[in-house]
Parts: structure tokens; sequence; C-alpha cells
């Protein structure tokens, strides 16, 4: 979703833009004479760079809250060739930024550029943030190990180090928040939107939904398919959700969140995993059971009150306060003059952009035909649906950016 508002800007900037899956990456890259790639890990950019070293590899963070064990900082000082291979490096916050350049001192650190996190773009500009008077409590899904996007089983990778404790805890959370979601079924008269990670596959949840909820149920409970979190969150009257970053986009929306870490019994894994996720089980609601979660429902929950702590994390790893030029013109804004500095006087090969998108609608299809499932996590325009103001929040972003236009 970011991708396409970061694309819509990109060309009103004059740059040819496409948004392309995984699956056609490499080939895009080389049949449409790409200047620049734009990837969300290191790992990426340093296969793209390999394999297309005249191309201008753009690094745009795609996880800006990570613990210390895992930093880039970390990751990257173990092996530099991941920093090298980036030619500019988009950050959401100064405090990533900082990590970095302690760590790559005496390398290229110019390139390093902190924007914000350009999803809070769809918050920001979206034409109305109030939300939908609505009964329905939106469940987030986080099992990606255990319901796979293309079908294949945990087994595959259960042996590596320190799987088993984390599937083990997956599956103690998917079996809480179903024990949670019909508690919510039978003892109110709340609808209930499931929505799936995108690296979880939609089909199970439709397969197997009557065996989980009773027959009388199933008609209070739909699957969302949306690309976009804060317009699936906006038609919810509350969020259900293991701990995860979704806390601070709701919290950003004003919709309470219910924690259900308690209820399923992984509260501590969570906190222990970072100080930040114990910041984020603070600022939300845990019952710790079903019928507590049932109660809290049952009721009018509390409006969302302003929090320091997690204002404090906006701020350090966003770099976000609700002002200033958003993060999305500024990715945009970075990316479209490394690409108009590499395209001056280039002259490559390239298929037309009409070509190259018939091309990727043939794989799309194909790929399909091979695995039903691969639509899940492979994007395909016109497959998965935008939301349909994505163009007028496009035009408050730029509006925003340079005619000083900051709230809509």
């Amino acid at each position: 979703m970011t991708a396409e508002l970061l694309a819509v800007l990109l060309r009103r900037m004059g740059c040819d833009t496409l948004v392309t899956s995984v699956r056609d990456f490499d080939r895009t890259i080389k049949q449409w004479g790409a200047h620049v790639a734009i990837v969300n890990t290191p790992g990426k950019s340093l296969a793209v760079k390999e394999k297309f070293p005249n191309v201008k590899v753009v690094w745009l963070d795609g996880e800006g809250f990570l613990p210390d064990e895992f930093s880039h900082a970390k990751t990257m000082s173990n092996d530099k060739s991941l920093f090298r291979a980036s030619d500019l490096i988009l950050l959401w916050g100064d405090f990533v930024k900082r990590q970095l350049m302690e760590a790559m001192q005496g390398e290229n650190v110019e390139k390093i550029k902190v924007t914000g996190n350009p999803t809070y773009d769809l918050i920001r500009f979206a034409e109305s943030d109030s939300k939908a008077d609505t009964n329905s409590v939106g469940v987030v899904m986080r099992f990606g190990t255990i319901n796979n996007h293309l079908g294949i089983p945990p087994t595959r990778t259960l042996p590596n180090p320190d799987n088993l404790g984390r599937v083990i805890v997956e599956c103690q959370s998917f079996v809480g928040i179903i024990r949670g979601i019909q508690a919510v079924l039978e003892n109110t008269d709340c609808n209930v939107s499931l929505r799936p990670h995108p690296l979880e596959q939609l089909e199970s949840y439709k397969l197997y939904k009557h065996y989980w909820f009773k027959k009388e149920h199933l008609h209070r409970i739909t699957l969302d398919e949306t690309l976009s979190f804060s317009h699936w969150a906006r038609e919810q009257r509350a969020i259900l959700s293991p701990t995860s970053t979704s806390l601070l986009e709701a919290y950003l929306l004003e919709i309470p969140v219910i924690n259900i870490d308690r209820l399923s019994g992984t509260a501590e894994f969570a906190k222990n995993y970072a100080e930040l996720t114990d910041t984020w089980q603070k600022n939300c609601y845990q019952p710790a059971d079903a019928n507590e979660l049932a109660s809290m429902l049952g009721e009018e929950l509390p409006k969302v009150q302003p929090s320091e702590s997690l204002d404090s994390q906006l701020a350090t790893y966003c770099n976000f306060d609700g002002k200033g030029v958003p993060a999305s013109y500024l990715c945009a804004k970075h990316i479209s003059d490394l690409a108009f500095q590499t395209a001056k006087g280039s002259k490559r090969f390239r298929l037309p952009t009409v070509v190259v998108d018939a091309i990727d609608r043939l794989s799309f299809h194909r790929a399909m035909k091979k695995n039903p499932l691969h639509h899940n996590l492979s994007y395909r325009r016109g497959y998965h649906q935008l939301p349909k103001d994505i163009g007028s929040i496009a035009q408050n972003v730029w509006s925003a950016a340079t005619l000083g236009r900051e709230s809509y």
C-alpha cells in the first residue's frame, strides 16, 4: 500500500514507476531498464546490487522497530557488504540513523537519510480521521509460521535453532485468540473481522472457521482482504491483537487495543522480547481470560488517551509528531533526485511499460495456476484492489509538502 502511495508521488515528480512483486522483481529491473530499484531489506539490496551493479539500489527500511540484538547496526557490523550495497538508505528515525552511523564509521554514511515512516501518511492524510459507527471488533492475526502464505508446513524449518520455541508460542497465541473470539461471539452482539498477516494465507480461515466457531455465529465473521491496515482499522470498534506494531497505528487512529497475550499465556515471552514490546503491552487492555475479554467488549470502552511512552517511541524511532513534511514525500523526493541523476545521459535497453506489465500479469496467472496461494504475498496490480482514496491521500501529501497544509 505504501509502495503505491510512493509510486503516485514519484510519477508526479516525473519518474516512470512500476510496483512489482518479488516474483518478477529481477526480471522487471532487467526488461524495463530500471535506473533505480527500491527494496525493504538490506539482504535484498545486496542481492539486487550483485545482479545489477549499474542499478542504483534504495533501501527503504521496512522494520523501524527492532530490538538491539536484531538491529540493522548489529547485522551490518557483521557483514558490511549489506550496507555498501545500497546507494541510498531511507530510515524512519534519528535513533536508528545514529546506531548505523556509529557502526559504519569509515563507510559512506552520507547516503543515510531520515524521512519518517511513510505508512503513517495513510493515517495523517486520509480525507477523514473519523471512525465509523460500527459494532465490529477487528482481530489482528499473526501466524505466518503455522499458517504460511504458500501453504508450507512449519515442519520444514522447525529443527532450525530457536524455531521450536517460537512455533510453540505462535500456537499458544493462535489458540488464545480463537478462544477469545469464541467468547466474544457467545457473550456479546459484536461482529468480528479477521485480518491475516501478509505472511499468512487467507484460504485456511475460509476453510476452517466452521471448525472453530458455531454455525449460528458464522454470519458475524468476515475476513479482511484489503491492503491497508489503517483503512480496515477505522471500521473497527476495537482491535484485538497479540503484541505488535499495529498498536501504534491504532493509537494514532484513537482505536482501543485489547492485547491477548495474558489470555493466551504468552505475555512474558512478548514482554521479554524487547523493551519496546513491554511499552506496547502497558498501553493496551490485557484481559486475563476470555470471560474478562467478553465483559470488556460488552461495555463501551473508554476513549484512547494520549500516552507519553508511545509518543516518545513515535518521536524516537519514526521522527513522528503529526507535523512537518510528509514522510512519503521525503522518500519520493530523495528517490527522484537519485533517479534523475542516474538517468542523465544514460541509454539503456528497455521494453515498453505496457509490455513489461503484460509479462508480469501473465507471470502472476501462471504462478497462481501452479499454486493458488501465490496471491497471498505476491502483489499484482488489478488483482489486489487499492483503497479508493489513494489518489486523494497522495494529493493531500503533495499539498502538505508544497503548500504547507498539514491537516485535512
